[in-house]
């Protein structure tokens, strides 16, 4: 098996092979063992709305079908992509006589067969097949008994991205037995629809498009073509119903349209021609406002009598309370809401109708809209996906537009850059798509010079600086690091596309200081001139889960299997390290953030390694707080110009914090009792990272730096 892991040394990313681990301690965890830790199955079998409801409707089919067939010939599930094996030892406890369960992942396939064997499962009565079931046809299976039940849980935010559509179609044709009457077999779930919302947020809409002013100034002539690009076919993933209970959400949010059921997909009932629809819908508008995008959830109904407002045997993505009996919103990170971009933004009155233009093809939806006093049709390439031409939106992802909007932080760079006279000068400009390509260039140094090894971003800003004069400046750019040569000023935001944690980018642009030191003459300036990396220790409600094994089993089944290998990650002597945007979680502090490490950028790069060490009995005072703790938060500070540089000038500490938006360690600000209730404010723009921590058997935490391997470890020690 591959992954993608980043080069520490470079900052690149590369394809390494994961291999398990031979060594069985603790302290030694392997590769893909690391990755089913880090996967989507934890959050899954954490869902007990989605384990109760398809319980439910597993033990529904089976009787059904055990009445249909008075005890005449056996019921024999297909369960397609069986994970853990849940939902087949589901059915065999439901009253299934055989199962033939596929599992095409080898690690979750090993797992799949230890938890049958300690479940004590009749090896004769379950095939575990380890292939896509659709590679497979009926006549390739050892359990030759007619095949009437198809159980499957392959659906994503998007529902169909992981291609149910045609797993089911091949499903029914290949594996299904052929009967007269639908009633002779089941499909769980039975059926699934599709919703969308129009809306008004001014706060999404800086994540979808990037706005004028930053737009005319950055692109120029270019802005233009980005304006005309149908951008990406992926939408944008969110926790929604977090965000509308939160400040960024609670006044900012504008329905402009009830629920509209989009598509109805019958599983069991499914062809080739649907898997490529396209449609028009008339919406009538209960507000006035402009659309910035399109709410997306779904609905899978379980069995093939579960009523429209039959919450018990309906799971749904819907952020919204209403839709769910006790009026409480399941968490779920394997499923989440979705917000789609439509090519034309335009304006609304309440009352008014306009129309809806509805596509999916095999794995993607995609939308538009349109006034419907408006002669234009829909052109005939709205059939096919959006695909961006313009390059912006790949190299900028939606957290990047963000960023662009946000004036606000041009305006710190911008304080912080008049402190230096510019011109005359040579500058260095480093990271991927540097969003400060603008404000250097009004600031009219002599040479500008652009380093940019992603390809796809070099041949775009290339477009841009094409399209746009710009007189008096020397512009040039760099994908290779010249071994000598001369500057005045290296400046970054920085931002490295291949940066997976906070400190990467920090790491990667400190190795290309320390290039230009080694090469250069001549002294020069680094701005941001201080990084500072930091945490707190504290708790999520509801993220942890994804990591956290089982606690006593699902329905009786014992998942044990699938537990050691969280348990062994988990207890691994070095903590896992994710990154996550947290602005969308909710999150408490228990402890005043501290300073693990300055880096100074302004000076020669230090060549020591270094570590920070911690006693959490220490940290944590109350008792109390120490049974809630579950892990540690860490992001990244730039200070953009020194105090040496800026004296008493108003740009003075001017910060970029990419974590906490609260400054809570200033003096006495923090107070335990009161943080340990309240709800932390994230910046949306960054990821920041999460450690998770066990506080009632970690003793000590240990965050060090290694300097020849160039990389930042957190270590935990009991």
């Amino acid at each position: 098996m591959f992954k993608l892991t980043r080069d520490p040394h470079t900052g690149k990313l590369e394809w390494s092979v994961l291999h398990n681990s031979a060594d069985d301690s603790e302290d030694t965890v392997g590769g893909l063992e690391s990755e089913i830790a880090l996967s989507s199955y934890g959050d899954m079998l954490h869902d007990e709305d989605r384990n109760n409801k398809y319980a439910e409707a597993i033990t529904k089919a089976v009787r059904s079908l055990t009445d249909l067939k008075d005890g005449k010939s056996k019921i024999h599930c297909v369960d397609i992509g069986t994970g853990t094996g849940l939902l087949a030892i589901l059915a065999l406890n439901s009253g299934a006589d055989l199962v033939t369960a596929f599992e095409s992942f080898l690690p979750m396939y090993q797992i799949a067969s230890q938890t049958l064997l300690d479940n004590g499962i009749d090896q004769s009565s379950v095939e575990l097949v380890p292939r896509c079931s659709k590679d497979v046809k009926r006549s390739e299976l050892s359990l030759k008994e007619e095949v009437n039940l198809i159980v499957a849980e392959i659906f994503d935010t998007e529902l169909i991205g992981e291609g149910c559509l045609s797993t089911f179609i091949h499903a029914k044709k290949e594996l299904l037995t052929t009967y007269k009457q639908s009633d002779d077999y089941k499909f769980v779930p039975h059926s699934a629809k599709v919703f969308v919302i129009t809306f008004q947020s001014k706060f999404i809409r800086k994540f979808l498009r990037i706005e004028r002013a930053f737009g005319e100034s950055y692109f120029g002539s270019y802005f233009k073509n980005v304006q005309s690009c149908s951008g990406l076919a992926s939408p944008l993933e969110l926790q929604f119903a977090h965000l509308l209970e939160s400040d960024y959400l609670k006044d900012d949010f504008i329905e402009l349209s009830k629920p509209i059921e989009v598509f109805d997909f019958n599983f069991s009932n499914l062809s080739e021609e649907n898997l490529e629809e396209s449609k028009e819908i008339d919406i009538q508008c209960t507000n006035s406002g402009s659309i910035d995008g399109l709410l997306f959830y779904w609905k899978l109904f379980m069995n093939d009598d579960s009523a429209e407002n039959d919450c018990d045997s309906i799971i749904s993505t819907s952020p919204f309370k209403d839709s769910f009996r006790d009026l409480k919103v399941p968490w779920r990170e394997h499923w989440m809401q979705a917000v789609y971009c439509p090519k034309n933004a335009i304006k609304v009155e309440k009352g008014k109708h306009i129309k809806l233009k509805c596509n999916h093809d095999e794995y993607n939806f995609w939308f538009d809209i349109n006034s419907v006093s408006e002669p234009e049709k829909f052109t005939d390439n709205e059939i096919n996906p959006p695909s961006c031409f313009c390059g912006v939106h790949i190299c900028l992802n939606r957290n990047r537009f963000l960023l662009a909007n946000d004036i606000d932080y041009f305006e710190k760079y911008r304080k912080a850059l008049l402190t230096y006279n510019l011109s005359s000068k040579t500058v260095l400009l480093v990271g991927n798509f540097n969003l400060l390509l603008d404000l250097i260039l009004s600031l009219k140094p002599a040479k500008l010079l652009i380093y940019e090894e992603n390809t796809l971003c070099l041949k775009t800003l290339r477009k841009i600086i094409k399209c746009n004069s710009i007189p008096n400046i020397e512009v040039e750019f760099l994908q290779i690091l010249p071994q000598s040569f001369e500057v005045d000023f290296i400046i970054g935001e920085p931002y490295f596309m291949s940066s997976e944690l906070p400190w990467h980018n920090v790491l990667t642009f400190r190795q290309i200081v320390k290039f230009v030191q080694k090469n250069s003459s001549q002294p020069f300036r680094v701005i941001p001139s201080k990084a500072v990396l930091k945490c707190a220790l504290g708790r999520t409600t509801n993220l942890h889960k994804i990591r956290e094994p089982i606690s006593g089993s699902i329905h009786g089944i014992n998942l044990q299997a699938f537990n050691q290998v969280m348990t062994k990650v988990s207890k691994s002597a070095f903590a896992n390290v994710e990154s996550h945007r947290l602005f969308q979680y909710e999150t408490f502090l228990h402890t005043k953030p501290k300073t693990i490490h300055e880096f100074d950028l302004s000076s020669e790069v230090n060549e020591e390694s270094w570590s920070y060490q911690f006693d959490l009995k220490n940290i944590l005072s109350e008792k109390k707080n120490r049974c809630v703790s579950n892990c540690l938060f860490l992001w990244m500070e730039y200070e953009l110009i020194s105090s040496q540089t800026s004296g008493d000038c108003e740009c003075k500490n001017v910060v970029i914090s990419e974590g906490l938006l609260d400054q809570l360690d200033q003096g006495d600000n923090f107070d335990d009792r009161n943080q340990t209730d309240k709800n932390t404010n994230w910046n949306p723009v960054y990821k920041q990272a999460v450690s998770w921590v066990d506080s009632n058997s970690t003793q000590i935490i240990q965050i060090e730096y290694f300097y020849d391997t160039n990389e930042i470890n957190i270590k935990l020690e009991k």
